[in-house]
C-alpha cells in the first residue's frame, strides 16, 4: 500500500506536490469514527482529491498510475517525455511503498526528455541501488554495476526484471494489483456503438463464471446503487459472448437498458469484489470521479460499507470527487480529504483538510470549501 507520493514536472505539476497517506503521529484512531477508515499501521485505506475543472485532479491520479506502471514494465521513454511540463527540465516521482511487513520501500524516478538522470531503491532507509550520473551503485549485486553503467532509457528496475534479486522482486510484488479507471462510464461508451442492431453489451466466458462463482457479494455490491436487484442471469449468445439480465421482482431487465450507476458499478465491480471477499494482496485503486453516475447515497454506502470498512484490510482507493456532501469530517478524516487548486503560475498544487484550521464548525467543512476557503 502507498504510504506517500510525490511528483513534480508531470503535465499541469511543475512544483512538487506530496501526498501522504499516513494519519498524524498524535492523532488516536483507535475507537474514533476514523478507526476502520485506516489499516492497523495506520495508512488510509482511500483519500480523496476534490477541486474545481482543471485544476489538475486527473493529472495528479494519471501521474501515480504512471509511476506504478514504469515500475511494473519499465519506462517509454517516446511517451512519457511528452508529459514533462512545459517549463521543467525533467519529471521526478518518488513513492513510498509499505509491505505486510511493514517495510517500507522508497522508489525514486527522475529522468528528462533524452534518459533517466536518478533512480534508486531503498527499504527501511537502506539503499538497494542508485542509478546517478549514468553510473549504478548496487553494492549486494556488484557484478551488474559496470554492465548498467551508461547511458539509459528504461529503468535499471526493468532492466533487472529476470535477474532473480530477490528484494527487488519483492518490492514489485507489492504493486502487482493497481487499476486506473478514467472518468469514462465503459458501458454507456461501449453501448454507444452500433455493432449489429440484435447484438447487447456483451460478456466472455470468464465473466459469467466470476459473476456466478461471486453472487452473493455481487448482489451486495449491487444493492449500494439499487436495493431493487434481487438477482442477475446470464444469457449465451454464442461464441464466447454473454448478455447480462438483471432481475427485479423476478422481472428481467437488459443490462445494456439499465442505468449508468449500474453500469458504473458493473465497471468497477473486481475492485468492490475483491475486498468483500477478504483479498489478502495489496491493491491500489485510482479512479478519476468514482462518484460519475453514482448517487450521493450510493457512494457513501460504498465508502462506509466497503472501501472503509473492518473488512478490508488490504485495498487502496484513490480517487477525485466533485460531490460536496462527501467532503465531510463525518466520513472522512481531514487527512483523506485532499484540496486541489491552481496557483497563479497556473501549476497544479494540493492541500490536506488537516493543514486548515477547522476549530470552527467542522460539520460545515463542506460549505467552507464550496465558499472558496480552502483554496
Amino acid at each position: 500500500m502507498i504510504a506517500s507520493f510525490k511528483v513534480s514536472g508531470f503535465t499541469s505539476i511543475k512544483d512538487e506536490i506530496c501526498i501522504d497517506f499516513r494519519a498524524a503521529q498524535n492523532q488516536k484512531l483507535k475507537n474514533t469514527r476514523y478507526e476502520n477508515n485506516y489499516f492497523s499501521n495506520r495508512i488510509a485505506k482511500s483519500l480523496v482529491l476534490f477541486g474545481k475543472n482543471a485544476t489538475g485532479k486527473t493529472n495528479i491520479l494519471k501521474a501515480l498510475e504512471n509511476v506504478l506502471k514504469i515500475i511494473k514494465k519499465g519506462l517509454d521513454l517516446n511517451y512519457h517525455n511528452k508529459l514533462i511540463n512545459k517549463e521543467s527540465e525533467f519529471i521526478s516521482y518518488i513513492l513510498e511503498i509499505v509491505s505486510k511487513k511493514n517495510e517500507i520501500y522508497k522508489y525514486e524516478l527522475k529522468f528528462n526528455k533524452d534518459k533517466i538522470l536518478f533512480e534508486s531503491l531503498s527499504k527501511n532507509s537502506k539503499e538497494i541501488f542508485t542509478f546517478q550520473e549514468d553510473k549504478l551503485k548496487f553494492d549486494s549485486r556488484q557484478e551488474f554495476e559496470k554492465l548498467l553503467s551508461t547511458k539509459s532509457t528504461d529503468t535499471i528496475l526493468n532492466k533487472l526484471k529476470d535477474s532473480k534479486t530477490a528484494i527487488i522482486d519483492n518490492f514489485k510484488t507489492l504493486i502487482d494489483l493497481y487499476s486506473y479507471n478514467a472518468n469514462i462510464n465503459y458501458y454507456d461508451y461501449y453501448d454507444s456503438y452500433d455493432y449489429t442492431q440484435d447484438e447487447s453489451i456483451f460478456f466472455q466466458k470468464w465473466w459469467v463464471d466470476f459473476y456466478n462463482k461471486n453472487k452473493d457479494a455481487v448482489l451486495n455490491i449491487l444493492s449500494k446503487i439499487d436495493e431493487s436487484i434481487s438477482d442477475f442471469n446470464f444469457i449465451d449468445l454464442k461464441d464466447n459472448r454473454f448478455a447480462l439480465v438483471i432481475l427485479r421482482n423476478d422481472t428481467e431487465f437488459a443490462f445494456d437498458k439499465e442505468s449508468s450507476g449500474v453500469k458504473k458499478i458493473i465497471q468497477l465491480i473486481f475492485q468492490f469484489v475483491y475486498i468483500y471477499n477478504g483479498g489478502t494482496k495489496s491493491a491500489i485503486n485510482i479512479n478519476d470521479e468514482l462518484d460519475s453516475s453514482i448517487s450521493t447515497i450510493s457512494l457513501i454506502k460504498l465508502l462506509n460499507s466497503i472501501i472503509n470498512s473492518s473488512n478490508n484490510q488490504h485495498s487502496q482507493f484513490i480517487f477525485s470527487s466533485h460531490n460536496p456532501l462527501i467532503f465531510d469530517i463525518d466520513i472522512l478524516n481531514p487527512a483523506q480529504i485532499c484540496i486541489v487548486s491552481k496557483n497563479k503560475e497556473l501549476s497544479t498544487t494540493i492541500s490536506s483538510l488537516n493543514d486548515f484550521d477547522l476549530r470552527g464548525d467542522k460539520r460545515k467543512a463542506y460549505l467552507n470549501y464550496l465558499r472558496g476557503d480552502y483554496e
